[in-house]
């Protein structure tokens, strides 16, 4: 696993360093992302563009420093904006983030240990273990706070597991939303985690996003070839 640290002046300059850093990593990923979304939920790429591609105006407007770091991405990289966000958007097609709740082992798995003197967090990313060889532990150090995450190349920090200087540590083990359908990808409101003094402070910044995730009858007519 790599370790990237980098220094920046705010969230364009940080992603767009991160893709100048690792160039060849980021066109690996991308043509691994490429080839495996349309295998697995049998959908060309250019159909799922399409399908993702008016969202654009939604995360500029609610997820502003989310939107920032993706451009820096997208600049830094090479690779057009809508392929990025393509890149961080492919749970709204899978079904993961239902209210029916799932304790398969296959699973990733969190585990917090608390005592008097000091706490532990465990995480394990075990979804799929094709993506193992892109994984990066990504440090950012910023004007008025540093953080910490495991990402993957062209993806938004934040999405599993991280930490900020504030004292922040959060795991993204399982999400639920009460009403699953079209909006936002949960990658761009995670994003707001490295930001984030509290958890309760985080929370409360979720209310102003139109969050969104797959539903079984994703699948829009429009959006087939």
């Amino acid at each position: 696993m790599k370790i990237i640290e980098i220094q920046a002046k705010n969230y364009h300059e940080a992603g767009e360093a991160v893709a100048k850093k690792l160039p060849s990593q980021c066109k690996l990923f991308f043509r691994f992302i490429k080839k495996t979304i349309p295998k697995k939920f049998s959908l060309s790429w250019s159909a799922y563009q399409r399908y993702i591609s008016p969202l654009l105006p939604q995360i500029k407007k609610c997820a502003p420093d989310a939107w920032e770091y993706m451009n820096g991405i997208s600049q830094g990289s090479k690779i057009s904006l809508i392929n990025i966000l393509a890149v961080n958007a492919y749970d709204l097609l899978d079904n993961i983030h239902h209210k029916k709740q799932d304790a398969s082992p296959k699973h990733c798995t969190t585990v917090l240990y608390r005592s008097k003197v000091q706490s532990w967090l465990a995480y394990t990313d075990e979804w799929d273990k094709s993506y193992r060889p892109y994984y990066i532990l990504l440090r950012v150090k910023l004007p008025r706070y540093n953080f910490s995450a495991f990402t993957f190349p062209l993806e938004l920090p934040g999405y599993v597991t991280g930490f900020n200087s504030y004292g922040l540590i959060y795991a993204s083990n399982t999400l639920h939303l009460k009403n699953d359908g079209y909006g936002i990808p949960l990658p761009f409101a995670l994003f707001s985690l490295h930001s984030s003094k509290t958890s309760s402070q985080y929370l409360r910044s979720l209310k102003t996003i139109p969050l969104g995730s797959s539903k079984e009858d994703w699948r829009d007519p429009r959006t087939t070839e």
